[in-house]
């Protein structure tokens, strides 16, 4: 895996954590953590941008879609497991 694999990595995971829809069994021990990465990509600050600078992303574009909601949380689940149909 190359770094810049890896630095998407942590990106991707970001988003995933951030969607996720935790069920009643598990909403008050990662509700934190969801907090914690829906605050990193909508503040889009020098952490992320730093991230998204090794992952090769712009992350002026991934915290906008975010916030206007053009992350789609069923997909990016889908793409976890290997069964994504269609362009991303």
């Amino acid at each position: 895996m190359s770094e810049r694999t890896l630095w998407q990595s942590v990106v991707f995971q970001a988003f995933i954590d951030a969607t996720w829809q935790p069920s009643a069994w598990h909403a008050t021990e990662n509700r934190r953590e969801q907090q914690i990465a829906d605050a990193w990509i909508r503040g889009c600050g020098r952490n992320f941008r730093r991230v998204c600078a090794y992952a090769d992303l712009d992350p002026d574009f991934l915290s906008r879609a975010y916030v206007r909601g053009r992350v789609n949380p069923d997909r990016l689940r889908a793409h976890t497991t290997g069964h994504v149909k269609g362009a991303a």
